[in-house]
């Protein structure tokens, strides 16, 4: 988590003509059954929850 918001962070802090931003969403493999597929599923789904809760924000399990 906190290395995605120091990631998050950089971006945003990017100069140019375009303000960049990211949504990043993060999953664990850990004691998952299938190889870390599930992990990624789950991580794509809270990346387009961050997207959809305003952008520019990490979401995970974790902050429910």
């Amino acid at each position: 988590m906190i290395l995605a918001e120091k990631i998050r962070h950089s971006v945003e802090a990017l100069e140019g003509t375009a303000r960049l931003t990211i949504s990043i969403g993060l999953a664990s493999a850990v004691a998952r059954d299938d190889h870390g597929s599930t992990a990624i599923q789950l991580a794509d789904e809270y990346m387009y929850r961050a997207k959809q809760n305003g952008r520019n924000q990490v979401a995970a399990p974790e902050l429910d």
